[in-house]
This record gives structure tokens, sequence and C-alpha cells, in this order.
């Protein structure tokens, strides 16, 4: 049978933790396959609702068999047998095992979602693993040690980024305002938009060159690395150009264009995490057409849902940076993930 490197995540924030921790670590070697690796355990604060108690948190490696249904078939046994009780999202647990990475792959079933999906924003989960595997790639091809290092900087740098009418400005100025960010807007030109959404091949091309510049100046890495802020909000993100070259232009220009984007990139702050906003094509059209701008009047579904997945594809992409995707269909339980976000990121 085919043996597969995993690394996983544990927590503990109820009962006697350190216990918790090492008999879930010793059934998972029983149970699961050859233990690797064990980090220390890390004292930290919780995230998500108020009045936990600190968590201790650590990561391991272990050398299996199983597939990965089976491994989550295993842990959800293992958290059971340990008295964990799911209740509320994110709220307090004996016991909490959660797969970080299973080898190279990306694996996407009903229970289980590899690599974890906020893997690049837990700082709890980076600073344990880092200990045990500093050198290991996300598929996307970032490294762990190098997101653990860049949740240390300050300031830290989130991106909100997505398709057209997903409404990243409203979300990134509210998620700003409420914890005191710097915002920092996106800037655009109306005129030639129009004429890129009515299908203007040259203007399509000029349009995402002047968009990668003007992003380059907002963004430059010498003024945002030395401003009087713990934290950068931005409506955007440096490479959100190329989406939409790979969505209107022919491939050999896309290509050439995310070459040009790398270029630039040595001028940019780079963001600890781009947070993809996500929301169905149909209500990404209702969004464009309620907001009326004259400029996107003929923008239509198809063009939406291609843009979408070509957002999907670009993130997955190695070289991609570090990025987590939140569904942008509940402005509420928007800005309550990007604030546990920011919390997991501290």
């Amino acid at each position: 049978m085919a043996e597969h490197e995993v690394f996983l995540g544990l927590g503990s924030n109820l009962g006697n933790r350190a216990v918790n921790l090492r008999a879930a670590i010793n059934r998972l070697a029983a149970e699961a396959g050859q233990l690797l690796a064990a980090s220390a355990f890390h004292q930290t604060r919780p995230v998500g609702p108020p009045g936990q108690r600190p968590y201790l948190n650590a990561c391991v490696s272990l050398r299996t068999e199983l597939d990965p249904q089976e491994l989550a078939a295993v842990i959800a046994r293992i958290e059971r047998s340990l008295g964990r009780v799911r209740t509320e999202r994110w709220g307090a647990r004996t016991i909490d095992i959660d797969v970080l990475l299973w080898s190279d792959q990306w694996v996407s079933l009903p229970e289980l979602t590899v690599p974890h999906p906020w893997l690049p924003a837990r700082r709890f989960v980076l600073e344990p693993l880092a200990e045990i595997a500093p050198l290991k790639r996300h598929p996307c091809g970032w490294s762990i040690v190098e997101q653990r290092d860049r949740l240390r900087r300050r300031p830290l740098y989130i991106a909100l980024t997505g398709p057209l009418g997903v409404g990243k400005t409203t979300a990134a100025q509210h998620f700003a305002r409420e914890v005191g960010a710097l915002f920092v807007r996106e800037e655009f030109d109306e005129a030639e938009l129009a004429r890129v959404y009515r299908g203007d091949h040259a203007a399509a091309r000029r349009v995402q060159d002047w968009f990668a510049d003007s992003r380059r100046k907002l963004l430059a890495r010498d003024r945002l690395a030395h401003v009087n802020a713990t934290v950068i909000i931005s409506d955007f993100w440096f490479g959100q150009s190329y989406p939409y070259a790979l969505a209107e232009l022919a491939p050999e220009e896309a290509a050439s264009h995310r070459q040009r984007l790398e270029s630039l990139l040595p001028e940019v702050y780079e963001p600890t995490v781009v947070v993809l906003l996500d929301a169905p094509p149909e209500e990404l059209a209702r969004r464009v057409r309620r907001r009326g701008r004259a400029a996107e009047a003929t923008v239509t579904i198809e063009f939406l849902s291609r843009l979408r997945a070509c957002f999907f594809e670009t993130l997955r992409t190695p070289p991609a940076p570090p990025s987590i995707t939140l569904p942008a269909t509940d402005v509420d339980s928007l800005q309550r993930h990007l604030l546990y976000l920011l919390e997991s990121m501290l």
C-alpha cells in the first residue's frame, strides 16, 4: 500500500490540556500510522467566542497507509473517545485534531479539506508546525517557515480579492474601521473599464498593465513597511490583474502579463494573507446590476463565471501567495470570519 506523510495540528482548552494532547498523540501513533515528529506544546490565546481558557497546541507528522477518508474516520473516533463534543464553531473543546497537509496533495471530501483552509492565517498552528517541518512546502509553493515569519512581521497586511461584484471595497472598509487598520483603496479608470467589458481587446491589455502600475505604487514596499499601523487592509491584491488577464486575454498575453507582475513584486509590500471573497456567479451578476455602474452594463454572467474560475486557478497554482477563501454572501458572517482571521494571525 502507498505511504503518505501527513501533518496534523492538535489543540485543547478543556480539562487537563497536556494530558489530552499526549493521549491524542499516543492514539494517533497506535491507530493512524508511524509517528515521525512532534512539536513542543504551545500555550496560545483562544480564537472565537469569548470566555474560553487558553489553548495548548501542538503539531505532529505521521507516516500512514490510510487514505484521507480512513484517516478522517480515525481522527473523529479519537476525538469522540477523548470527550470532544461538536457544538459551537471555534468553541472550547477537550481535543481538536486537524489534518493540515497531506504529502503535496490537495484533498477535497465532504468531511475533509486539505491543505487545511485556514492554515496560512493560523499562527498558533504555524509556530509548532515550523518546529517539525520548517521547509515543508504548501502545494501553492510557500514554506511553513516563510509563512510563520510573515505572521511575525508588522504591519500585518490582509489583501481582499475576488471577482467583480463580490463586495471587496465594502467589506474591506468595514473591516478596517472595526479593527483600526490602515485602509488602502483600489484606483480604476471607469472609461477604460467600459471599453474592456464591451470586448475591446486592446483596452483589456492596457487596463491590466495600468492596474499593475497603479497597485505597485499603492503598495510600495518602501512606504508600507514603515507606516504607523499594526494592520493594513486593502480592497485588492497586487496580483489581481492576472485572473482578469486569464479571463480576457489570449494565453500568451496572459503569460506575458504574469511575467510583468513577477518583475514588479520586489517593489511591493507582500500580503501576509490574501483573502479570496467568493459568491456564486448569479449573485455576482445581481450585485453588479444593483450598483448600476455604466462601465459594467455589458458584463455577462458567463464572464463572471469564467473570472471566478480564474481566481481559483490562480490562487491554487504555484507560485501563489498564502490565501484563504471566505464566502461573501452574508455580510455579517463575513465580518465575523474576518475578525477571527485577524485574531488567528496575532
